[in-house]
């Protein structure tokens, strides 16, 4: 284990409950697993903030698109048992598809190139006015022609795995729903995952939430309704342990054999680049990616309504990081730093940690007694700001503090304003 690893692994509960206050999300739990083993497993706030429930690491969450991992993997698996191969044309193994269709490659399927549309001609269901297409539905959209021809660029589509899960259907005479979970979800020793809803009597289970705009405050999203025809991409419900595991298990330096080294290397390779990111990312099979060097990290996002998750893992390290949020607006996207997952930010964290751990807890102790007048007339009677508080919190624990406001940039603009002035009246002679 990295030396860094067990400090940031104290810290990064700590600061995550402070970004949770701050920005007054309801739920989030983490997972971190260290060659395929968690060594972080902590949920923070509410499951629900209808009842006030608290949230635990058991409760199931809907993880959207991170079931077209799952279902990468089951069309890996198919192909290891020579069932499938990635060059095969869909239309041999699934009838009643458009002519043009038919030619699209299972590669550009799982890549998301096949051209097809994203989610039919309104993409409604994600606003829960009517249920997820069912199989007529994708019937019917799979006889007519690709929006676009197929290998021209990234185009994601939930279609396009709802058409793998087909695949899968046609080729082993089961429903998908049971396949992959025997094949994949099963064999991959993870408890706490189904397919789609329901879940099974007893177990808990996270509601979503709404973001607090335009009413100003968060609705109830229970995310118990199935999807049907697209549990292939987007229906799987499950913990962050379980996603921490699983992904770790596709690492190709893992002794887990759940798909060979060699499926896993094409798996999580980039092969196209996503160029709707702000950010540089790649998609595999059923995975993305994104970093640098050893930081290079693969992994997949997921959203439904009222839920954001997002796993990382990084082979260089053999670490993977999950984290699943209930609420829309949830941070998974922008865990340790609020941008995209960076996990060698919680070497950073460790860094910072290293001295006393003087910023997490702290500055949540800082807003707490500021909110009730600890810091004397200042403080009484009002709301603190978070550059008040942050600049209290550096100062007592002895960390290096900038202005507290704009008004230190301010005068350097300004000074360096003058200078230039200066310098521009002394060549004019004035």
């Amino acid at each position: 284990m990295p030396d860094w690893l067990p400090g940031a692994l104290e810290y990064l509960p700590r600061w995550i409950e402070f970004q949770m206050r701050l920005f007054e999300q309801p739920g989030c739990v983490i997972a971190v697993a260290h060659q395929g083993h968690l060594v972080l497993e902590t949920a923070l706030g509410c499951a629900n903030l209808r009842t006030g429930e608290r949230l635990t690491p058991r409760h199931r969450f809907r993880v959207g698109s991170h079931s077209k991992t799952f279902t990468a993997a089951g069309v890996m698996k198919l192909r290891e048992r020579g069932t499938v191969g990635l060059d095969d044309g869909i239309g041999q193994h699934v009838p009643g598809l458009h002519p043009t269709l038919a030619e699209t490659r299972l590669t550009q399927l799982l890549s998301h190139t096949s051209g097809l549309v994203r989610d039919g001609t309104t993409g409604d269901q994600w606003f829960d006015r009517r249920p997820f297409a069912d199989v007529d539905e994708l019937s019917a959209a799979f006889a007519g022609i690709p929006t676009i021809e197929a290998n021209t660029r990234f185009k994601y589509s939930n279609y396009g795995y709802g058409l793998l899960g087909r695949l899968i259907e046609s080729v082993t005479g089961e429903p998908y729903a049971v396949w992959i979970q025997r094949e994949i979800v099963d064999a991959a020793a993870l408890t706490e995952t189904t397919p789609d809803m329901p879940v099974p009597n007893g177990v808990p289970m996270a509601s979503g939430h709404s973001g607090k705009l335009p009413l100003g405050h968060r609705i109830v999203l229970p995310g118990h309704q199935t999807t049907n025809a697209l549990a292939p991409a987007t229906g799987f419900v499950s913990t962050a342990g379980d996603l921490a595991r699983f992904f770790a298990r596709l690492v190709p330096s893992s002794p887990v054999a759940l798909l060979t080294v060699a499926s896993r290397r094409e798996m999580t390779r980039a092969q196209w680049r996503n160029p709707h990111s702000t950010l540089e990312r790649h998609y595999g099979l059923g995975t993305m990616s994104g970093g640098a060097r050893d930081w290079w990290w693969f992994g997949h996002a997921g959203a439904f309504q009222g839920f954001l998750s997002q796993t990382a893992a990084l082979p260089a390290h053999d670490i993977t990081i999950a984290i699943v949020t209930n609420a829309i607006d949830g941070y998974a996207y922008q865990v340790a730093g609020w941008r995209a997952p960076r996990p060698r930010d919680l070497r950073e964290a460790w860094r910072r940690h290293r001295g006393g751990a003087r910023l997490g807890r702290p500055l949540v102790e800082h807003l707490e007694r500021h909110r009730s007048g600890a810091h004397g007339r200042e403080g009484a009677g009002r709301e603190p700001g978070v550059a008040d508080a942050l600049h209290r919190c550096q100062r007592d624990h002895g960390l290096r503090a900038g202005p507290r406001n704009n008004r230190g940039r301010q005068r350097l603009r300004q000074s360096r304003r003058d200078s230039r002035a200066d310098t521009w009246r002394g060549r004019r002679g004035v």
